[in-house]
């Protein structure tokens, strides 16, 4: 567990386990890789190239469904540093250093930052939104791409009445010529209530979409505020915070270790 600690002297702590660095690296790399491929989209939508890109974004959401399931359950399985309870404010200290960390940013950013060894828990309460964000866009990513691709399982959640209705308004010319004039009323009735099936469907569908794109939007505000903190702790702390989680070891100052009493 890394070298032992005395009081007052500084040291470096072993925190972040091989899994949790794997997880966290994959899922970062996709991620971003996921908003490059959906700008990519957008900017060639009208050519073969933005089809391409979106079906990409497609097939590798469902990719980053499976890389988020492991983190999610190595919330449960990891070392003290990777599970949930470190992440999850549920201590009275955790929330004590949250105060302090907004007391410390509202300074200006000014002296030392509050010491902690695993996750800020001020950072941490972005975490939890962006984990739930993250299984919204997953969840709405498989059914958009089902209904738009065909890809599994996304197919078989897509409401099959928007497909018979589609169905039916393709051959409605061919059935009216060949429907008899005491059939009219009758088959007009079956074909509106299809097709107001088809419009429940498409307004649910439209609902998806709305989410998916406003947690596209979420994310990249995420983004500038992760990448954002990170780069003002490693200016002001000096923690090596980004060394962290690669290494998996954590520095901590004589002052650190002090204020965390090991």
């Amino acid at each position: 567990m890394g070298k032992e600690m005395r009081k007052g002297e500084a040291s470096e702590v072993r925190v972040w386990d091989l899994p949790m660095r794997v997880l966290h690296w994959t899922n970062a790399i996709i991620i971003l890789v996921l908003v490059a491929l959906i700008l990519g989209h957008e900017w060639f939508e009208d050519s073969p190239i933005g089809e391409d890109m979106g079906r990409l974004h497609a097939y590798l959401g469902h990719v980053l469904a499976i890389t988020l399931a492991f983190r999610l359950i190595w919330g449960f399985l990891g070392n003290e540093y990777s599970r949930w309870r470190d992440i999850i404010p549920f201590t009275a200290e955790q929330r004590r250093k949250i105060a302090a960390d907004i007391k410390w940013a509202a300074g200006g950013f000014r002296g030392r930052s509050p010491a902690y060894v695993g996750h800020n828990p001020l950072a941490s309460l972005l975490y939890i939104v962006l984990f739930v964000f993250l299984i919204g866009q997953v969840a709405s990513g498989v059914i958009l791409s089902g209904e738009e691709y065909g890809t599994f399982p996304g197919k078989y959640l897509v409401a099959p009445e928007a497909e018979s209705s589609a169905g039916v308004a393709e051959k409605a010319p061919y059935v009216a010529d060949h429907l008899d004039f005491d059939d009219d009323h009758d088959n007009e009735h079956e074909l509106g209530e299809q097709d107001n099936e088809g419009h429940e469907s498409e307004g649910g569908e439209e609902v998806i979409e709305e989410f998916h794109e406003f947690g596209l939007y979420f994310i990249y505000v995420y983004l500038i505020l992760h990448i954002g903190g990170l780069i003002v702790h490693e200016v002001t702390s000096r923690r090596g915070l980004l060394r962290a989680m690669i290494t998996g070891r954590k520095r901590l100052s004589a002052e650190d270790v002090e204020e965390l009493g090991r």
